[in-house]
């Protein structure tokens, strides 16, 4: 019951799924599986947010070092 239970939110992670086993323990389990899972979703967007803003704050230099290494070589 547990594992098909990780499967499917290992499939649709951002869906809220029941924790309702007959056996506490899988109950407890199935809580800290969902945690983690969010735990790492929550790590993940922080990245892509980062990887997003690095890239951003990177384009603006790096066009300004192009234009002006194109009006150098436009007066040689």
């Amino acid at each position: 019951m547990l594992s098909q239970w990780a499967a499917d939110l290992g499939k649709h992670p951002n869906q809220p799924l029941q924790i309702n086993f007959p056996i506490e323990e899988l109950n407890q389990l199935a809580s800290q599986l969902h945690e983690g899972v969010g735990k790492i979703q929550a790590f993940n967007e922080r990245e892509q947010q980062f990887l997003q803003h690095a890239s951003h704050e990177m384009r603006t230099p790096l066009a300004i070092i192009q234009a002006s290494l194109d009006t150098l070589d436009l007066q040689n």
